[in-house]
């Protein structure tokens, strides 16, 4: 997870308020600078679910924060903490093209 880590110090300048955290079937959605999506994993076979850290209480949370989550051996922590990276990382929309993502 070295590149995960290597990816949230580097975002350590950039972070921001949670305006919103939204998981669905999916998607995960994290908005903060911008919105940031990952898909959606669950827990389903973990030896010992639990509920997400926090939960209720996320958007009282900086992006930074969330973003550890990514390094959770839970699958839908790791959702929420790559869908906060997302919400943080700037894109050049000058160099975007649109698809049909489907």
């Amino acid at each position: 997870m070295q590149i995960l880590s290597d990816l949230i110090d580097s975002l350590k300048s950039k972070d921001y308020p949670i305006q919103q955290v939204l998981t669905g079937a999916y998607w995960t959605g994290v908005v903060s600078r911008t919105c940031g999506l990952a898909s959606t994993f669950r827990d389903e076979d973990h030896p010992h679910p639990r509920g997400v850290k926090d939960v209720g209480r996320l958007a009282e949370k900086s992006a930074l924060e969330l973003a550890n989550y990514a390094l959770s051996d839970y699958a839908m922590e790791a959702s929420i903490g790559m869908a906060a990276i997302n919400s943080l990382i700037e894109i050049d929309e000058e160099k975007c093209i649109e698809k049909n993502a489907s």
